[in-house]
């Protein structure tokens, strides 16, 4: 009886090809550089979309930065201030540098906000767009997973954030 298709020896080569190949793709998806990245670009737009269900998971417990803000003071200030915007976009510089290595990374970018929105919003996109230094996000893999990435801090040499004090 002679059958047509594949035999078992082509199985097992195929089989052996297509491992090889899905894990070198997985090696290059879970580069620490390139989740960095990915972890940037999602913050931003997560932050732009006011998604703050997703933003949440993205910043650590520890978040602490050079002006004395953790991740509850940001979470709140953010809501506070992006609810201003009728509309927002949020974008990074496009060839932002990113420095990893395999439990830290390091995203530098100049930010640009689009939007509009009341007296607030237009006086944030001011400031934030009239500064020609990039901001620094710090991100911190806290575990074994690849794909697990969290904002530890953010800063920026010439931002000064407005007085919360009244």
């Amino acid at each position: 009886m002679n059958h047509t298709g594949i035999n078992p020896r082509q199985s097992a080569a195929i089989l052996a090809v297509a491992l090889v190949l899905l894990s070198l793709g997985g090696l290059w998806h879970w580069q620490p550089e390139r989740q960095v990245r990915l972890h940037t670009d999602n913050l931003l737009t997560r932050f732009s979309d006011r998604k703050w269900n997703r933003v949440a998971p993205m910043i650590s417990d520890r978040y602490a930065d050079r002006w004395g803000f953790d991740k509850t003071f940001v979470l709140r200030e953010s809501k506070e201030v992006l609810r201003q915007f009728f509309a927002l976009t949020i974008t990074p510089e496009s060839n932002y540098s990113v420095i990893t290595d395999s439990k830290n990374g390091e995203a530098r970018t100049t930010l640009r906000i689009q939007g509009s929105g009341t007296a607030i919003a237009e006086f944030t996109m001011t400031e934030i767009n009239r500064l020609n230094h990039p901001f620094t996000l710090r991100w911190v893999r806290p575990g074994w997973k690849p794909w697990h990435w969290e904002l530890i801090e953010v800063s920026h040499p010439d931002f000064q954030p407005p007085s919360t004090e009244f």
